[in-house]
């Protein structure tokens, strides 16, 4: 019987052990900001121009690639850390515009619409029902943005 209680402590130490080890590692994964584990996992991304988040699981993510475009990252926020969900097009101040770019989670499409603006005097972009977004960036730009699902935006109107 002695044998049965000294193996069973030791069962119970070993399985203490492995959960806090399992709570350390989760700790340290999801302590990450958004940034950090971006840029870490993102090997092109240079710079992060602006994320937010969009609802209680998404962010959304702008950011500098190495070869001067802007681009456009959906994460979704786990229990362990972040997830890439998708990656958006490309686009640089010499070709501004808009994109819109589909994305799946949990059998749900959704959809991001956004663009860059090199025009200060624009004060709002409208989509047939929506506003848009208008974020400030560190340089002479600011990007607009927009999701949902459904039917994707068709037209964007510029307000001076």
């Amino acid at each position: 019987m002695k044998n049965i209680g000294y193996t069973l402590k030791r069962y119970k130490i070993w399985v203490i052990a492995i959960i806090i080890v399992i709570l350390a590692i989760v700790s340290l994964t999801k302590s990450k900001t958004i940034e950090d584990y971006f840029l870490s996992n993102y090997e092109s991304a240079t710079e992060i121009l602006y994320h937010d988040n969009f609802s209680e699981n998404y962010e959304v993510v702008f950011f500098l690639e190495d070869n001067g475009y802007i681009s456009c990252a959906l994460l979704k926020n786990k229990w362990i850390g972040y997830q890439i969900l998708r990656t958006s097009g490309k686009l640089n101040l010499y070709n501004p515009g808009y994109l819109c770019s589909f994305f799946y989670d949990d059998n749900e499409s959704l959809w991001i619409d956004w663009g860059i603006i090199t025009d200060n005097s624009i004060q709002s972009v409208w989509t047939e029902s929506e506003e848009m977004k208008i974020v400030d960036t560190p340089y002479s730009y600011r990007i607009c943005w927009l999701t949902g699902s459904g039917e994707e935006p068709q037209n964007h109107v510029e307000k001076k």
